[in-house]
């Protein structure tokens, strides 16, 4: 079919129960059937038409297209990619997008990952991390990023397994310019994550920090900046251990510097499955002021199988992540401790610290035989 459609060639969607759109803050979205197919048509504000940038779509178009067919199965699967150009007259309009598939829906709503926050344990929601992760990493190595990244621009299943990424008319990267000359991120975000509105892949991570953080502890991002930081940060350690906790903090302020896009990828795979298997560990630690931890963290259970993520082949260079000069989340003593790569393969780290214990334990024995 040809890309681009007269507004008059759409039709209202006859659904018994059509989906409850909330309306954003650039478009209008409706139901419609154009050629007989359903569709979502995203119909710009009328302030924002005359702003909307053609051709950086019709390159998003050309940019599917030219996609392998396993990328198009992936993007048909967990994006609502651009498919059509709706125009009036010779004013561009709007978009035509696939509806999300049924899983991705909740009753008549879109089932985003903000909801999690409140309605599902940690290790259904580790599980959407896991994905989405995933997701932002494949935009990444094929040149895109995803720039408008927020919990309610995430459509997630009921089980974590698996995400559906809309709004991609906001995507940007070294394929085509913004379809918007801004894309303005909230306040609290501008306050944390360095330059924001410079779309940049350490921004996606950032802003996926953000999402993760505020996620997990059931908080909106606007809590994050009023709340003890230091509460924050032992909240986290439950839930995910110290380390990761130290990670996130770092990556949300674009601060993880080099070896973060990798320990991103380990965080992806580790979290990407099924809540059975995770298991909750004793909390042996005392207690600290602000944090009265309930139980340890969520450790994955072994010899489960994890859920499949179909992958096509990598395309271009090596992912790239640059530290920028800015203050760290943890506060206070929290201040003084920072997330450094890991050195070596698991493996390696594994044999290591056994190699340690063993000389502690020889040390031991040495002490109380000399006694």
């Amino acid at each position: 079919m040809a890309p681009d459609v007269r507004l008059d060639e759409l039709t209202p969607a006859t659904t018994a129960e059509p989906l409850d759109l909330e309306e954003g803050g650039t478009a209008k979205v409706s139901q419609v059937t154009y050629a007989g197919r359903p569709y979502l048509f995203k119909r710009y504000h009328d302030e924002l038409r005359d702003a909307v940038r053609p051709q950086p779509l019709r390159k998003m178009l050309d940019w599917r297209r030219e996609r392998s067919a396993d990328e198009r199965a992936w993007l048909h699967n967990g994006a609502a990619w651009v498919r059509h150009l709706v125009w009036e007259g010779d004013r561009l309009t709007g978009l035509l997008v696939p509806q999300a598939p049924p899983d991705f829906i909740a009753g008549r709503q879109p089932r985003t990952l903000d909801t999690l926050a409140h309605d599902r344990p940690t290790p259904v929601k580790l599980n959407a991390f896991g994905h989405l992760i995933a997701a932002v990493a494949w935009f990444h190595r094929r040149g895109v990023v995803i720039n408008d990244l927020h919990a309610y621009n995430v459509l997630v299943r009921a089980t974590g397994a698996g995400v559906y990424l809309v709004d991609c008319d906001s995507m940007t990267g070294e394929h085509w310019e913004p379809v918007l000359p801004a894309n303005l991120a909230p306040d609290q975000m501008r306050d944390v994550i360095p330059d924001v509105d410079r779309p940049r892949p350490e921004v996606d991570y950032a802003r996926l920090a953000q999402i993760i953080v505020t996620t997990t502890l059931d908080l909106d991002v606007a809590e994050i900046a009023t709340l003890d930081e230091d509460a924050t940060f032992g909240s986290l350690c439950r839930e995910l251990t110290e380390p990761v906790a130290l990670f996130l903090c770092a990556a949300r302020t674009c601060e993880s510097g080099p070896g973060a896009v990798e320990e991103w990828a380990r965080l992806g795979d580790l979290w990407r499955q099924p809540a059975r298997a995770w298991v909750r560990m004793p909390d042996r630690r005392p207690a600290c002021e602000g944090w009265n931890p309930v139980g340890g963290p969520l450790l994955p259970r072994t010899g489960l199988p994890r859920l499949p993520l179909p992958e096509p082949p990598r395309l271009g260079g090596p992912d790239v992540v640059a530290a920028s000069p800015v203050r760290r989340f943890p506060a206070a003593e929290i201040r003084s401790r920072s997330w450094t790569p890991p050195a070596g393969s698991a493996r390696t780290r594994q044999l290591v610290a056994a190699i340690g214990v063993a000389a502690l334990c020889l040390i031991t024995l040495l002490v109380s035989v000399v006694v």
